[in-house]
């Protein structure tokens, strides 16, 4: 990822006859003495979200293996993918932007209508990464999840684009809609089994194929899985019969979104007939996470993100992070009320754990001892 570049891009600009060469390549091997009482430094032993807390910050924890899979259709940077399989261990970094939401989740009044939260901040700092810690909170929580790993792959890369079935003016994306769903299933398939959530109205597809009234929401999941034709017209009603799922106390809903302003940007890559840029609110699948992002449910909770990327802006030297400028006014009212939070770059503490757990996975040798000028290179980020 870009802070994991950005630290072995400025490690090689160090003089390098004072570091990392005194150690011969047995020693490499060979953990020092010092990283075995590191290891309570920036690691931390309790891996449920539930428990975690403003002393956890900074700390790196390991996602059970059965609990990561739940990102298997996306949800996790790939650069930080590759940095988990070289490393051979599923950790992150605990931060205060994701202990600050866990603390308000664990306040709030769910008969109220549903809280909304906007993660914002400087690109590379771990936004996305931050979202990955909430969706495993939320799972150990008990919340049925609703996770959109990220707007932009639709807006930027549809697998397949069609005339929308219920709307002749918006479009609809098959493919990707029948992926979600899966997605969708795959996170909830335990808490969908468990609860033996129903759906509450009929849904006539066309002559021969029809959804009964209070048959099983994981039938009217695997419905539109299996039949992709349909799949966006499924969420659309899925975001719906969720809402009242959650308001009738059913269930308890966890909305996370990363790229949230991607669905109010007038730029993507979809076209129509006649070769016209698509609008996102023309695009059905970005309608229907428009919806389950309103204020007018409760028992549940929206989590966002906003980044310049999402918005086509690939140099933030002249440009704003802060969600006003990047939502634009439709999507900043839309989104109102909502709590921001900030994701800062580390702070000096979290930069030495950082640079302490490369030690510890044999992905830098440098000693502690010029970690301050590599922080300082980097900017703490």
């Amino acid at each position: 990822n870009m802070i994991t570049k950005n630290v072995l891009k400025n490690i090689h600009r160090l003089n390098f006859k004072h570091i990392a060469f005194k150690y011969s390549t047995v020693s490499a091997v060979e953990k020092p003495t010092i990283e075995s009482n590191n290891v309570q430094i920036f690691q931390t032993i309790e891996n449920s979200p539930l428990n975690h807390n403003r002393n956890h910050i900074g700390k790196f924890y390991e996602i059970p293996t059965d609990k990561f899979a739940l990102f298997q259709h996306g949800g996790i940077p790939r650069s930080y993918l590759e940095q988990i399989e070289i490393f051979a261990q599923k950790s992150i970094m605990i931060r205060s932007a994701a202990v600050e939401i866990i603390e308000y989740l664990n306040q709030i009044d769910f008969t109220k209508p549903v809280t909304r939260f906007c993660l914002y901040g400087p690109l590379g700092c771990g936004k996305s990464l931050s979202l990955v810690h909430l969706v495993h909170y939320g799972l150990e929580a008990g919340f049925l999840l609703v996770h959109v790993p990220y707007v932009s792959n639709w807006t930027r890369r549809p697998r397949e684009k069609a005339t929308s079935n219920s709307d002749p003016s918006c479009f609809d994306l098959p493919i990707d809609g029948g992926i979600w769903l899966s997605h969708f299933k795959h996170q909830n398939l335990q808490l969908l089994q468990s609860l033996s959530l129903k759906i509450g109205n009929e849904y006539v597809w066309n002559s021969r194929e029809k959804s009964e009234k209070n048959s099983p929401l994981l039938d009217f999941v695997d419905f539109g899985i299996n039949r992709v034709k349909y799949s966006c017209d499924v969420i659309i009603a899925l975001m719906e019969e969720l809402k009242q799922i959650a308001t009738q106390g059913q269930s308890k809903i966890m909305v996370v979104i990363d790229g949230y302003n991607s669905c109010f940007h007038p730029v993507t890559r979809i076209k129509d007939s006649n070769h016209n840029i698509i609008h996102p609110n023309r695009i059905s699948l970005t309608k229907a996470f428009l919806n389950i992002t309103k204020h007018d449910w409760c028992n549940g909770t929206v989590i966002v993100t906003v980044d310049e990327i999402s918005a086509y802006i690939f140099d933030n030297s002249t440009t704003s992070y802060f969600p006003k400028f990047l939502l634009g006014k439709t999507g900043f009212e839309h989104i109102e009320p909502f709590i921001p939070i900030e994701v800062k770059a580390y702070s000096y503490k979290e930069a030495k754990n950082l640079l302490d757990y490369y030690r510890d996975r044999k992905w830098i040798r440098t000693s502690p001892e010029y970690d301050d000028e590599i922080i300082s290179l980097n900017g703490n980020n």
